[in-house]
């Protein structure tokens, strides 16, 4: 049986649900929703079996207006700036807007169209798709927009973790088993619980949907921040005795964890260009672990500069940093050799997938700064050595003293320095907080340790006896 894919895009009411004048000029989810159905459709899913809810027309119709001069009095964003955003959303979006446009737009895109087109409830007022409630296939979907939680307000120190959507949801009784309570005060963005779209409603879908076809394969991936909160149900003990969630054929994936925002992207563009490659690829026996496994590796590595800023933010290395150093075609002072060497470091401490991260490139790193290896110092250089090493790049000079201080780990080699005065310079690593040094570094890879459990990190969840984790795609999708 075909597969059903649902994309969704959500929004914060303040931010796109409101009068267009006060709309942000940049909508979170329209493009991203335009590449995930672009990948789909390159891997050969049909049209007819994806199913989107998003802003589209809404968007598209509220950048016209600026376009058009209607809205510069009031958001002082000139028409030429709507008229490139229309241009770069129409152009992610391009496949989507040839083939139809949105499914579900405009003040479509709420909780309960979710929660219908899920359970393959028939939606009053349209004849359009929702997911065929009787078929066994598949049932992918993807929910980019913003996230957050606020308490339960039950009395307990439970949180209620939910999805922002532009518009109110069209029916109440889908909230009677969410603890809402707990958004009313809590602040701005917290307090309009039906433009939410909880973690229990979700719960609450999956238990339907295998109630009537118990061996449905759900696959669904969570990409806002905290949206790691969505999968503690599957953790609870309560929750797997009571519901046997451990039977439940549901591989369920996030951005980040339960309190960490997400990156913009997060995993989404990694998911589907991954899937994508699987299906088309039909790599022999890759299963749906294996491509959460691909799709986290490859998160990490086009993610890297948050990892190597929040390593950046604790770690420096003085001597470094006071040099100017001067590359061919660059202006001076514009190349870090340390962001450079530590860059290589945290990209060989990436995963590969189905590993750990590993901390021997960092641990390697520490111990040829701290040798002399990483950098050569030649004392009083005469200017015509000078501009020889500046010639090849990788190299700093001191004006009062002559002395030049070399990067040994760039172009510049042993033989570059044959006949100078050149000997090998240990560097200091040097930890900080804010403006102030704390002392020297001991231990560079429990810097990045820290780091590593400090960034937005990709999570999933799925039903361990079910076997879901183990299913090949070709198994799942076919020939599409």
């Amino acid at each position: 049986m075909a597969a059903t894919f649902l994309l969704v895009g959500g929004e914060a009411y303040e931010w796109q649900g409101v009068a267009p004048e006060q709309r942000e000029f940049q909508h979170t989810s329209v493009e991203f929703i335009g590449s995930a159905y672009t990948s789909l459709r390159a891997a050969g899913v049909p049209r007819d079996r994806i199913i989107t809810v998003v802003q589209l027309n809404d968007y598209l119709s509220t950048i016209a207006r600026g376009e058009k001069g209607e809205m510069a009095a009031i958001t002082g964003i000139p028409a030429k700036w709507y008229a490139e955003q229309r241009e770069r959303t129409e152009g992610r979006c391009r496949l989507l807007i040839d083939e139809g446009g949105a499914t579900y737009d405009n003040g479509d895109v709420n909780p309960a169209t979710v929660w219908s087109i899920l359970l393959g409830e028939a939606i009053p007022g349209t004849a359009r798709p929702v997911v065929p409630p009787l078929e066994t296939g598949p049932i992918v979907f993807g929910i980019y927009s913003h996230g957050d939680c606020h308490p339960a307000g039950d009395g307990t120190a439970a949180s209620e973790w939910f999805a922002h959507f532009p518009y109110e949801s069209s029916r109440s009784d889908i909230y009677e088993y969410v603890a809402t309570q707990g958004a009313e005060g809590a602040g701005v963005g917290k307090n309009r619980p039906h433009n939410y779209l909880y973690a229990t409603q979700l719960r609450l879908i999956f238990h339907q949907i295998l109630q009537r076809t118990p061996d449905r394969p759900i696959i669904g991936l969570l990409n806002y921040c905290l949206s790691g909160g969505n999968l503690e149900f599957m953790r609870r003990d309560s929750v797997r005795q009571h519901l046997q969630v451990d039977k439940w054929p549901l591989f369920l994936m996030s951005s980040s964890q339960a309190k960490q925002e997400s990156m913009v992207a997060g995993m989404w563009e990694a998911w589907f260009q991954q899937l994508k490659e699987g299906i088309l690829n039909g790599a022999p026996g890759m299963t749906i672990g294996d491509l959460f496994l691909a799709t986290e590796s490859a998160y990490y590595q086009e993610n890297l500069y948050e990892f190597l800023n929040a390593v950046k933010a604790r770690v420096y290395v003085p001597l470094v940093w006071q040099c100017k150093f001067s590359f061919p075609g660059k202006a001076d002072d514009s190349v870090d050799p340390w962001h450079l060497d530590l860059q290589g470091a945290l990209q060989r401490t990436i995963p590969q997938p189905g590993t750990q991260f590993s901390f021997d490139a960092v641990r390697e790193l520490q111990r040829a700064y701290g040798s002399g290896e990483a950098y050569s110092i030649v004392r009083k250089a005469s200017l015509l050595q000078w501009e020889a090493l500046r010639r090849v790049g990788g190299a700093a000079r001191d004006g009062q003293t002559g002395h030049v201080v070399v990067w040994m780990y760039g172009d510049i080699t042993p033989d570059h320095l044959r006949g100078m005065q050149a000997t090998p310079l240990p560097v200091q690593l040097v930890e900080y907080s804010g403006t102030s040094e704390t002392g020297r570094c001991q231990d560079l890879a429990s810097v990045v340790q820290l780091a590593v459990d400090q960034i937005a990190r990709p999570d999933e969840v799925h039903g361990h006896e079910s076997g879901i984790a183990k299913m090949a795609l070709s198994t799942l999708f076919g020939k599409l």
